[in-house]
């Protein structure tokens, strides 16, 4: 589940910071050929990495921390790459790794058309390294579907299986993580940054 926010854009001085990091960011192939090998080879798994840095930290602490008083923001810069020139690349079905909340703010698509799909299973809400799970496609159902505006922040509930589809070139992601709050909790709290309040009845 994705929810649109209307918190304020970052500063020039953190966007400018963010595109340092995007544009010196690295590969991950280790998790590409893992992705891969889940789904037997029958996709083209986008390589990401989600590098932290002082600067995007500090910055985010001045900008972003007064919103959300009592919870520690993790701020990346999640990097999405498609390695072919010739086919579209995805993010397959996964429970990300380590956090499970997330605020979104979408910087550069990575391609026309590009999806994030959420799926009809969730994983546990412990959070820390290793907690996170993949999918192939035949072993979960589409729920919903995506297309996120570029400049816009949104809130995700990644405990829940979702995969990004049709990556063509690099889609580059502000992202602020959460350790400590779930999306339900997030809704209940802090409702006010919602543009439209949904159906509190969610996964918990």
């Amino acid at each position: 589940m994705m929810l649109k926010l209307n918190l304020p854009k970052p500063s020039k001085e953190l966007y400018n910071e963010i595109w340092r990091v995007a544009n010196n960011s690295g590969y991950d192939w280790d998790l590409k050929a893992a992705l891969d090998k889940i789904n037997r080879y029958q996709v083209n798994s986008i390589t990401h990495v989600f590098p932290e840095d002082d600067i995007i930290t500090k910055l985010t602490m001045d900008e972003y921390q007064e919103y959300f008083l009592g919870h520690k923001l993790i701020p990346s810069v999640g990097v999405l790459k498609n390695t072919e020139k010739n086919r579209t690349s995805c993010f397959p079905p996964h429970g990300d790794r380590t956090r499970i909340f997330a605020l979104n703010f979408y910087i550069q698509k990575g391609g026309k058309d590009v999806k994030t799909v959420f799926y009809d299973k969730h994983i546990s809400f412990n959070s820390g390294p290793g907690t996170g799970e993949q999918f192939r496609y035949d072993e979960v159902e589409v729920e919903t579907v995506y297309r996120t505006k570029m400049d816009t922040w949104y809130a995700l509930n990644v405990r829940q299986i979702h995969s990004v589809e049709d990556v063509e070139t690099i889609r580059i992601i502000y992202t602020i993580s959460f350790h400590n709050i779930s999306m339900v909790d997030f809704i209940e709290k802090y409702h006010s940054y919602i543009q439209v309040i949904p159906d509190l009845q969610l996964h918990r």
